[in-house]
């Protein structure tokens, strides 16, 4: 016997599966995962909050485009994927003593500021120069110097 509305249940959670598996493997290869024992966070508000922004962390594996949520205050800085792709990324928040800033500026044609998260983890972020201006905005005085060159 042939049971098609099976077939069809099985393959919608196969593909979710799969995406599932994906999800936290590049949550795993990017950093994500290493950050998120640290820095997880389970608030749901920060003072300022940008959606859909590009961050790339240990580029190329962890490319987030357009996904990302960042959020930045006084006390540190927040990052979190959007919900389809959550799998294996919970929200994460690390204070601005955890975060190097790397002097200067990279990328042929997107200019580039490149942070580094975490004392132990050294994971390193790239994001546009207009959004590391905004979170060094609302970072005020705690934005770490540029201490680091590439």
């Amino acid at each position: 016997m042939h049971y098609p509305q099976l077939s069809v249940l099985l393959e919608v959670v196969s593909v979710i599966a799969t995406c599932a598996v994906i999800s936290i493997v590049i949550g795993h290869l990017s950093g994500w995962a290493t950050l998120s024992r640290k820095f997880h966070d389970a608030a749901t508000f920060h003072s300022y909050q940008w959606h859909f922004e590009r961050v790339q962390l240990r580029q190329p594996l962890g490319d987030y485009h357009g996904c990302v949520k960042c959020g930045a205050d006084q006390s540190g800085l927040y990052l979190a994927v959007s919900w389809p792709f959550r799998i294996g990324h919970p929200p994460l928040f690390v204070p601005w003593a955890e975060i190097h800033v790397i002097s200067g500026v990279s990328g042929i044609f997107v200019k580039r500021r490149n942070l580094l998260l975490g004392q132990e983890e050294a994971v390193p972020l790239c994001l546009s120069v207009d959004l590391a201006d905004k979170i060094k905005s609302a970072a005020g005085e705690k934005w770490p110097m540029e201490t680091i060159d590439i």
